[in-house]
Protein backbone atom coordinates (compact mmCIF):
# COMPACT_ATOMS: atom_id res chain seq x y z
CA UNK A 1 0.00 0.00 0.00
CA UNK A 2 1.53 3.33 -1.04
CA UNK A 3 1.41 6.54 0.99
CA UNK A 4 -1.62 7.96 -0.87
CA UNK A 5 -3.58 4.73 -0.36
CA UNK A 6 -2.73 4.83 3.36
CA UNK A 7 -3.90 8.44 3.58
CA UNK A 8 -7.17 7.63 1.82
CA UNK A 9 -7.67 4.64 4.12
CA UNK A 10 -7.10 6.88 7.17
CA UNK A 11 -9.62 9.44 5.95
CA UNK A 12 -12.19 6.75 5.18
CA UNK A 13 -11.67 5.03 8.55
CA UNK A 14 -12.03 8.33 10.38
CA UNK A 15 -15.24 9.12 8.51
CA UNK A 16 -16.69 5.66 9.20
CA UNK A 17 -15.88 6.00 12.91
CA UNK A 18 -17.34 9.51 13.01
CA UNK A 19 -20.52 8.29 11.32
CA UNK A 20 -21.03 5.58 13.95
CA UNK A 21 -20.27 8.00 16.78
CA UNK A 22 -22.53 10.69 15.37
CA UNK A 23 -25.48 8.33 14.99
CA UNK A 24 -25.11 7.06 18.56
CA UNK A 25 -24.66 10.52 20.06
CA UNK A 26 -27.52 12.01 18.05
CA UNK A 27 -29.81 9.21 19.18
CA UNK A 28 -28.97 10.12 22.79
CA UNK A 29 -29.48 13.85 22.09
CA UNK A 30 -25.84 14.78 22.67
CA UNK A 31 -26.04 17.55 20.10
CA UNK A 32 -23.01 19.53 21.27
CA UNK A 33 -20.71 16.56 20.77
CA UNK A 34 -22.35 15.92 17.38
CA UNK A 35 -21.23 19.41 16.33
CA UNK A 36 -17.65 18.46 17.25
CA UNK A 37 -17.86 15.40 15.02
CA UNK A 38 -19.18 17.51 12.15
CA UNK A 39 -16.19 19.82 12.63
CA UNK A 40 -13.83 16.82 12.37
CA UNK A 41 -15.48 15.82 9.10
CA UNK A 42 -15.18 19.38 7.77
CA UNK A 43 -11.50 19.35 8.74
CA UNK A 44 -10.96 16.16 6.73
CA UNK A 45 -12.81 17.63 3.76
CA UNK A 46 -10.76 20.81 3.94
CA UNK A 47 -7.46 18.90 4.02
CA UNK A 48 -8.38 16.63 1.13
CA UNK A 49 -9.58 19.63 -0.88
CA UNK A 50 -6.36 21.53 -0.09
CA UNK A 51 -4.29 18.84 -1.81
CA UNK A 52 -5.70 20.04 -5.13
CA UNK A 53 -4.39 23.23 -6.72
CA UNK A 54 -7.70 24.50 -8.08
CA UNK A 55 -6.09 27.52 -9.75
CA UNK A 56 -3.77 25.42 -11.93
CA UNK A 57 -6.06 22.98 -13.67
CA UNK A 58 -7.19 20.87 -10.72
CA UNK A 59 -3.87 19.09 -10.30
CA UNK A 60 -2.13 18.09 -7.09
CA UNK A 61 -0.61 20.99 -5.19
CA UNK A 62 3.20 21.12 -5.35
CA UNK A 63 3.58 20.08 -1.69
CA UNK A 64 0.71 17.55 -1.70
CA UNK A 65 2.95 14.50 -1.42
CA UNK A 66 4.85 16.01 1.52
CA UNK A 67 1.59 16.85 3.28
CA UNK A 68 0.17 13.36 2.80
CA UNK A 69 3.45 11.67 3.71
CA UNK A 70 3.89 13.70 6.90
CA UNK A 71 0.28 13.12 7.87
CA UNK A 72 0.55 9.35 7.44
CA UNK A 73 4.01 8.92 8.96
CA UNK A 74 4.07 11.42 11.84
CA UNK A 75 0.52 12.73 12.08
CA UNK A 76 1.38 16.33 11.20
CA UNK A 77 -0.14 18.46 8.45
CA UNK A 78 2.95 20.26 7.18
CA UNK A 79 5.89 20.21 4.78
CA UNK A 80 9.49 21.37 4.42
CA UNK A 81 9.56 24.89 3.01
CA UNK A 82 12.14 26.36 0.60
CA UNK A 83 14.51 26.97 3.54
CA UNK A 84 14.32 23.31 4.59
CA UNK A 85 12.31 24.13 7.72
CA UNK A 86 9.12 22.45 8.85
CA UNK A 87 6.08 24.55 8.05
CA UNK A 88 2.65 23.66 9.37
CA UNK A 89 -0.38 24.42 7.23
CA UNK A 90 -3.10 26.07 9.29
CA UNK A 91 -6.81 26.18 8.58
CA UNK A 92 -6.58 29.83 7.57
CA UNK A 93 -3.79 29.00 5.09
CA UNK A 94 -5.95 26.32 3.49
CA UNK A 95 -8.97 28.60 3.29
CA UNK A 96 -7.02 31.47 1.75
CA UNK A 97 -5.53 29.27 -0.97
CA UNK A 98 -8.63 27.38 -1.95
CA UNK A 99 -8.64 24.35 0.35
Amino acid sequence: MNILEKFIAQVQARSAENKKSFELLYKHECYGVCIGIIRQELDSLQRVSYLIDWDNGCQFRQNAFDLVSNNVQIGEWGFLNANGKKQKVRDIDMLQTGG
